[in-house]
Formats: structure tokens, C-alpha cells, sequence
């Protein structure tokens, strides 16, 4: 019984020390140096999809929340709500303007600054 169980103890200590082996030449073949391009993965690789361009811009106008199309001088939608009202951050940004590129996205800044 105490040979089987050391047959058994050294089996299982061969098998870790082959996997810590494995592992090792597995690690060593990418060294942080080397780039991965989507050849060195087996499979279906999908390219990352763009961003949309932009097609919004969230701005103040006359003292208020507007709704501009990038390009053009005149904004399409000037909402009912005051900037000062807004805290400093928001107010900062709008200043700037935030670009859009999804309607859906449009919709939701829109409800965030007038809620």
C-alpha cells in the first residue's frame, strides 16, 4: 500500500512539474518585446469595428442647452434649460461642446442635463 502510494505521489508530482514545464516554454515563446498579430490566434478573429463620426454637438447657446449638426453655424434644437442651473462641470463641457455620433446618445445627454 505505501508503494502504491508513493508510485502515485511521484506520478502526480511528474505531471506538475511537466505542466510547470509546459507552461514554462509556453510563456517564453511571447516575450513582452514581440507584438501578437490576429495570425498567431486560431479561430474567427472579427476586426474592431469604428467609432461612428460624430454627427452632434451638445452646446450652449444664448445661455441655453442646444442640440447643433457638426457643420453647421445655427443650432437645430435650443431646449428650455438655463446652463447656470447646471453645476460647474457639466457646465464647463457644454461650453466646449460634447460631439455625438448615435442619436440614441443624443437622447440620453439630453434627458441627463434636463432632468
Amino acid at each position: 500500500m505505501a508503494k502504491h502510494a508513493a508510485r502515485w505521489g511521484l506520478a502526480v508530482l511528474a505531471a506538475s512539474v511537466g505542466i510547470g514545464f509546459g507552461s514554462g516554454l509556453l510563456l517564453r515563446q511571447i516575450t513582452p518585446q514581440q507584438s501578437l498579430s490576429a495570425n498567431d490566434f486560431t479561430g474567427s478573429v472579427s476586426a474592431a469595428t469604428p467609432e461612428p463620426k460624430p454627427h452632434y454637438l451638445l452646446k450652449g447657446y444664448e445661455g441655453k442647452l442646444a442640440v447643433f449638426i457638426i457643420g453647421k453655424e445655427e443650432p437645430e434644437l435650443v431646449l428650455d434649460r438655463y446652463l447656470h442651473h447646471l453645476p460647474d462641470v457639466d457646465r464647463l463641457r457644454l461650453e466646449e461642446g460634447i460631439q455625438v455620433a448615435q442619436y440614441s446618445d443624443l437622447l440620453r445627454l439630453i434627458e441627463d442635463y434636463t432632468s
